[in-house]
């Protein structure tokens, strides 16, 4: 999210100081949609696989989907 707002916000302001030609700031405006779309892919495919990224990150192991499945259907 900061990577987007960051990089519109700075063309904004070269493109308001005249710092930044128009096809100098849409190459850069679309790179940096690539970059965000890749990240969200990375964070769309991320698995955490060790128990202190569960805990941090609070997601239930499936013994206890299962249990919280029990619980709602009783």
């Amino acid at each position: 999210m900061f990577l987007g707002d960051g990089t519109v916000a700075l063309l904004l302001a070269g493109v308001l100081t005249k710092n930044v030609n128009l096809a100098s700031g849409m190459l850069i405006h679309e790179l940096s949609v690539l970059l965000v779309i890749l990240n969200a892919i990375r964070l769309v495919r991320y698995n955490p696989n060790t128990i202190w990224e569960r805990l941090i990150l609070r997601i239930p192991s499936k013994k206890e989907m299962r249990t919280l499945a029990f619980r709602r259907s009783s």
